[in-house]
């Protein structure tokens, strides 16, 4: 799962980026965080690595699991 992060944080982060020259919209620090998580649990779960977590215990305990 960690080997996911990083590509996770580009990924958002060109987003974001993309988001603020192209369609003029901020984004907050929180909320790219948020995004990071999200993108981090939805990529993990589909992944087919036989994950035992939901999504949502991945968002909210990112920090505790172990892989």
């Amino acid at each position: 799962m960690w080997k996911v992060v990083p590509v996770a944080v580009v990924w958002a982060i060109w987003k974001a980026r993309y988001n603020c020259l192209y369609h003029h919209k901020n984004v907050e620090g929180d909320d790219l965080a948020e995004l990071v998580k999200v993108r981090i649990a939805l990529w993990c779960k589909h992944s087919g690595g036989g994950l035992q977590y939901s999504v949502e215990d991945i968002i909210l305990n990112l920090d505790s699991i172990k892989v």
